[in-house]
């Protein structure tokens, strides 16, 4: 790098950084050269002596002018095509001393048999995870100005990608999703909330599906993987969901066993079509949130998972157990933010009911007050946002004069960190699973 300044961005783009080099004079180095990169000042030699020298002197235990040398000499032995290669090898070696550790410690921590072997469990696969991902951010203290470069650094990715053709974040090609959340991103959790039968699951899988089949306009290693937790509905409804929206069939025809031929081929065929699109499926019921957490990690290893989205919160049980049911759904919501969306760097979307006290009301749009666990699982979320049927709330003569029809739906963004609260409309004909934007 000091050879050539130009490759600093390549070696950046390895996730590299300063705590993954074993000999602290390295670390201090490396640090000064990203930090001349983000400022654009001068990168050689002297340059980073004069910004970092009394570290060096103190580590080297040498002058400065030794330490001028010793830098020159450093920079004089590398070979500058090798530095994005040799990144990798020094972030590997670093990973290595990692996962030794942590067996050590899983050793030291079975020996003392002061903590239960899930607990321990729960913890090392944690820290493993974090060595998996390179997430690993516990105990880290930020700088006010590393904050600042952090940003810039991360703007001038955004530019480059979007430069390329690159989407930012989870983006899903339907504008009632899209125009509020703006690609939405890993870390980020969304509430979707609803009265049951309003089409939160419906909009849920339509948004999975829609996403995956973006993914295959991308290379295979490149594509971005879907895990949909089905707590709820087993294999065979949620097969046959996919199925309706695959073929366009009444729900009615699958199960009174009445499909045709032509309408099993039609479904075969366009179900073979998008076979190869990353969406995943677990359809096991009652999870506690650290299964949950175990699933979504073995998701990511072996599918490359960055969209999660959980059936919902219902049917997710809490590790510890709560004096009430708000207190509970609370600590979901925490643990999905901070586990999960945060530990694991993914985004997750995780459907919810609204509580029973909408259904005495005449206005039945909800409100935040209105989803389960109220405020303090609002808190938690980056987004709020609830599915609600016209419809289904409709008096009778709107009805009959046609004011709403049964396929109106609206998404009422009740809390958004990163856009617009105004209502987005959809179209979805629920009867053949067929959801679009509305025009």
């Amino acid at each position: 790098m000091l050879q050539r300044p130009k490759i600093v961005g390549e070696v950046i783009g390895t996730l590299l950084q300063p705590e993954h080099f074993y000999v602290r004079p390295y670390r201090i180095l490396y640090t000064e050269i990203i930090n001349a990169y983000y400022a654009d000042s001068g990168i050689d030699a002297l340059s980073v002596v004069e910004s970092a020298g009394r570290k060096l002197t103190e580590s080297w235990l040498a002058e400065k002018d030794e330490v001028v040398e010793k830098v020159r000499a450093l920079a004089g032995r590398g070979q500058p095509q090798e530095a994005v290669s040799h990144a990798r090898i020094v972030k590997r070696d670093h990973d290595r001393r990692s996962l030794l550790e942590l067996s050590q410690d899983i050793a030291a921590q079975v020996g003392a048999e002061e903590n239960p072997p899930e607990q321990i469990a729960a913890e090392m696969s944690q820290r493993a995870m974090q060595v998996a991902t390179s997430t690993t951010t516990t105990n880290e203290i930020v700088s006010y100005g590393d904050l600042g470069r952090r940003f810039v650094l991360r703007q001038k990715e955004l530019q480059a990608m979007r430069a390329a053709g690159i989407e930012v974040g989870v983006r899903f090609g339907l504008k009632f999703l899209d125009d509020r959340l703006h690609g939405l991103k890993p870390g980020e959790l969304v509430i979707l909330a609803g009265e049951p039968g309003v089409g939160k699951s419906a909009v849920a899988f339509a948004a999975a599906v829609a996403f995956a089949k973006r993914q295959l306009c991308k290379p295979e290693d490149k594509r971005i993987g879907t895990f949909i937790s089905s707590l709820e509905m087993g294999d065979e409804p949620t097969g046959d969901r996919f199925a309706q929206s695959e073929g366009g069939v009444d729900s009615a025809t699958l199960r009174d066993g009445t499909l045709t031929d032509d309408e099993l081929g039609l479904i075969t065929k366009q179900w073979a079509q998008n076979k190869d699109i990353p969406l995943y499926l677990n359809f096991t019921s009652m999870l506690r949130a650290s299964q949950l957490r175990a699933l979504v990690v073995e998701a990511i290893r072996r599918h490359n998972t960055g969209l999660v989205i959980i059936d919902h919160m219902r049917f997710l049980s809490a590790d510890e157990k709560h004096d009430s049911a708000a207190d509970e759904d609370e600590a979901k919501a925490r643990f999905l933010k901070q586990e999960i969306a945060r530990g694991l760097n993914v985004a997750v979307i995780l459907l919810a009911h609204t509580t029973k006290a909408i259904e005495y009301r005449d206005d039945r749009r909800p409100n935040l007050s209105d989803l389960r666990g109220g405020g303090m699982t609002a808190a938690h979320s980056d987004v709020v946002v609830f599915a609600y049927s016209p419809y289904a709330s409709a008096d009778e003569e709107d009805v009959l004069e046609g004011n709403v029809a049964r396929t109106d739906g609206e998404l009422l963004w009740r809390k958004n960190r990163n856009g617009l609260t105004e209502a987005t409309h959809y179209y979805l004909d629920a009867s053949v699973m067929h959801l679009r934007d509305r025009i």
